[in-house]
């Protein structure tokens, strides 16, 4: 079976506190069993506080142009990625853990991507996926207040700044004079779904509240 589609034509919708799981059409990778999708020809979609877990293909597969934003959501044990995004998009508070790749940008052959998409990851935590966590094509990228744990393979240079990298490539990625190299990240309860810092990590007090989420995914108040 397939997950939760926004479905062709759509417009101006609204996907908030949903879980999907242990979708499988039987196709394996080359299937459609999405955790949450969106089709080519729909716009403005908004995918709020929904969980994606344990399903044969992507946790959230997003084809949509206009205003698409997944926010405080959680991708977790998905087959295939965490997040694809292919037509821009917005991704803020959110989780992709242990997947098989964690985010991706654009089509990925680093060609023929339309560069007016434009891809914002905001106060974001990308670890522990199997493979990359994160991938892209030639695309723009800005990235705020987010940590990266595992490879990168990006077709260009991101807008980045305030990001903790754990990664032995992490000095390729790193331009913003506010982010840094470290794996001591800290958190709490991994292997259980608990992404807290620590209060030994090296992630705390060092982001920033200009442009950026005033509330993290529980609703508390940034900064704390």
């Amino acid at each position: 079976k397939e997950g939760i589609n926004v479905g062709p034509g759509s417009s101006d919708v609204l996907v908030e506190d949903c879980e999907s799981s242990y979708n499988n059409d039987g196709r394996g990778s080359k299937g459609d069993a999405d955790g949450f999708s969106t089709n080519d020809n729909t716009r403005d979609v908004t995918i709020r506080r929904c969980k994606a877990h344990h399903n044969s293909e992507d946790g959230f597969d997003c084809r949509s142009t206009g205003k698409l934003l997944i926010e405080s959501c959680v991708s977790m044990h998905n087959t295939a990625l965490g997040v694809k995004l292919w037509k821009g998009g917005e991704v803020v508070n959110t989780v992709i853990a242990f997947n098989k790749r964690g985010l991706s940008m654009g089509k990925l052959e680093r060609e023929g991507d339309d560069a007016s998409f434009e891809y914002i990851i905001l106060n974001c935590t990308i670890s522990d996926n199997k493979a990359e966590s994160l991938t892209s094509g030639q695309v723009k990228m800005i990235f705020r207040n987010c940590i990266f744990s595992g490879g990168m393979n990006t077709g260009d240079y991101p807008d980045e700044d305030y990001n903790v990298y754990c990664s032995e490539f992490s000095k390729h990625y790193i331009t913003g004079k506010h982010s840094f190299a470290s794996c001591k990240l800290g958190f709490v309860d991994p292997d259980n779904g608990d992404f807290h810092l620590a209060a030994d990590s090296a992630a705390i007090d060092i982001g920033t509240a200009e442009n950026t989420p005033e509330t993290d995914t529980e609703g508390n108040k940034r900064p704390a």
